[in-house]
């Protein structure tokens, strides 16, 4: 069955929040019914267990599983769901993000990113994150992605980076170029400079070399 439908794209990439309803028009182009299994008391989807034309197709006294219930529901329905789990759909060309930012030394840079031409329900919302809700037989989710390292993470890592590199330079094993040394070395005066250069950057924006010399 074909059902048009439209999802609400985050604010901006890694975050949650959708004030700005940025929404993107989609098409599902997939089966008419679908079973779920459902996980006892959560009540979230844990999968897409059969889909067919009919609803008599899911053979729904068949599906039994340890832990969960069955749904059947129709994908006319659940559109974005229904897209969510087949992958069956596609959407219009979404433009891609270019931003320019400014750095706390007043230095400018651009931070790209690039929207999916297919599927970019999954490029930007969790695996696993739809639950049911049986009291108005309706879902929730799916829930946008944030990033996957914490800033307290990123910044940490930047350190172990800097130092690692460090150690490097100044080890008696080590043998580098007068160019290639000072080089490695800005950069490490760089990931130091992190947490107060980008302070106000969000840490998934910093922008990070294109080419440094390589490591001995």
């Amino acid at each position: 069955m074909i059902k048009q439908f439209t999802f609400t794209l985050p604010d901006e990439p890694y975050v949650q929040t959708t004030a700005n309803n940025n929404t993107v028009n989609c098409t599902y182009n997939g089966p008419k019914w679908l079973c779920f299994a459902v996980e006892n008391g959560t009540n979230k989807v844990r999968n897409l267990e059969l889909t067919a034309e009919t609803e008599e197709g899911l053979m729904m006294e068949h599906q039994i599983e340890d832990g969960h219930y069955h749904i059947a529901v129709e994908a006319k329905d659940h559109p974005l769901i229904a897209a969510y789990f087949t992958h069956s759909y596609t959407h219009e060309e979404i433009e891609d993000i270019s931003e320019t930012l400014t750095d706390a030394d007043g230095d400018t840079f651009t931070f790209e990113y690039h929207y999916d031409d297919n599927g970019v329900i999954g490029q930007v919302c969790y695996n696993d994150s739809v639950t049911w809700v049986p009291g108005t037989e309706t879902f929730t989710g799916p829930i946008h992605r944030e990033h996957a390292n914490s800033r307290e993470e990123t910044m940490k890592q930047f350190v172990v980076q800097a130092d690692s590199l460090e150690e490097n330079l100044n080890s008696p094993d080590t043998d580098y170029t007068d160019e290639d040394d000072a080089a490695l070395r800005a950069h490490v005066v760089w990931l130091r400079s992190i947490p107060t250069k980008y302070a106000d950057i969000p840490h998934w924006k910093i922008p990070l070399p294109v080419e440094l010399p390589t490591l001995q």
